[in-house]
Order: C-alpha cells, then structure tokens, then sequence
C-alpha cells in the first residue's frame, strides 16, 4: 500500500549502520525478495571484555570497493563505544544513521552531542562525537520525499521519528567514532571524547568528572586490535 515507505524501512538507511554512496548494501530482487545479501563475518569478540568487532562485504560490489567494519564496545558506565571503519581506496559518501524511538525528542542536535529524551519517562540517549571531524551531523523526522524519519512497530503502521545522520564525503579509509550513553531521568555527567590517528591505530580518550580513560582501537589491519 506504501510502497516508497516499504522500499525505504528495507534499506540500509533506516537502520543503524552505515550507507555507502546512498546504495544499499544489499540488494534487492522484489518486494519481498534479495538479489544479493551483503556476507557478515565476525573478527573478534570478547565477552570478558565486553568487546565485539564484525565487518561486512556489502560494498566490496562498488567499481571502488568499501569493506564496512565496527567494532562495539561495551563500557562500564553503560555507554557504548561504537567505531566505523570504512576501508577504501577512491571517494566515496558516508552517512552514519542513528533511528531513535518515537516517544524521543530531540533537545540538542550539534557536531559533537545528540541529545534525546523522551518527556513523559525521562529515558534518554547521548550521542558524542569527538571534536574537529570532517562530518556534517544532522536529523530529520517524518520527511516524505524521499522518506526520512519515519517508525514502523509492525507491517503497514509507521510513525514520525527523528534519524540522526553523521555524514562525510572523503577519500581513502575513514573512520567514525561514536560514544552512546542510555540514562534514565538523570542526565549523564559531561565526557570529553576525543580520538586521535597514531601508528598503530586510532587512539580514544574518554575523560568523565571522576577517571580517563584510553582506548586503542586498529580495524584497518588483520587481526583487528581493541586494547583497553
């Protein structure tokens, strides 16, 4: 009955992940039906440490191919730290989407924090992003054309919602690195997130009122590397 609708809550850009150059990274063969099924394949996973990195090829199909990896971390505070790797040789577009429930109103939107609380329980989500990347934050909710920011609990039912985007349009690898903190009326204590490109890897430091701490994350590399 909504066929626009369908075509967009199948696409990658309705979930949490990462779209390459506004395709899929599937693709599809009908209404109900997959021509080709991007192939997932965990790299690491390391429960005592709360630590699961996983890649996928559905890009490896592009005339410039793009292997998408993310490695999830899991924080003792509740936070979870979420690092994209794109791994590419030739330009190509980015959009990082974050789709948030409806009851979720949007109180801050900015290049280095998201902030979305639903009013009437007060749970709420942060988005932090270190400062000075070369990405464009932005959102958008119940947009018609092309569909953007839309809910759907069951077939056929759909409600405006806002979607997060963190988007970039570079060459080469790149990376994005995303802090997520859920909290439930109280809102969390201010964090510093910074990351910074070394030998090594991609080295993040996360600095609260009480501790610092520091990261060492390598998904560009086989193995990958998470040290914490």
């Amino acid at each position: 009955a909504r066929p626009l609708l369908r075509e967009a809550f199948r696409g990658t850009s309705c979930h949490a992940t990462v779209s390459v150059d506004d395709m899929d990274s599937s693709v599809a063969g009908g209404p109900f039906l997959w021509a080709q099924h991007a192939r997932a394949q965990l790299l690491m996973v390391d429960l005592a440490r709360g630590i699961v990195v996983a890649e996928h090829d559905g890009y490896e199909r592009l005339q410039d191919p793009v292997t998408h990896r993310r490695a999830v971390v899991a924080l003792e505070d509740g936070s979870v730290l979420v690092v994209d790797v794109l791994l590419a040789a030739g330009r190509h577009r980015y959009s990082q989407r974050w789709p948030l429930h409806p009851s979720l109103e949007l109180e801050a939107c900015s290049a280095e924090r998201v902030v979305a609380v639903a009013e009437e329980t007060g749970v709420g989500l942060v988005l932090r992003f270190p400062p000075g990347e070369s990405t464009l934050v932005a959102s958008a909710r119940g947009v018609a054309e092309p569909p953007i920011g839309w809910w759907s609990e069951r077939l056929e039912s759909v409600s405006p919602s806002w979607l997060v985007s963190v988007d970039a349009e570079v060459s080469g690898p790149f990376e994005i690195v995303t802090l997520v903190t859920p909290f439930e009326k109280k809102m969390p204590g201010d964090v510093q997130l910074e990351a910074s490109a070394t030998s090594a890897g991609t080295r993040i430091e996360l600095g609260g009122p009480r501790r610092r701490r520091t990261i060492e994350v390598d998904l560009r590399s086989t193995p990958v590397r998470v040290e914490s």
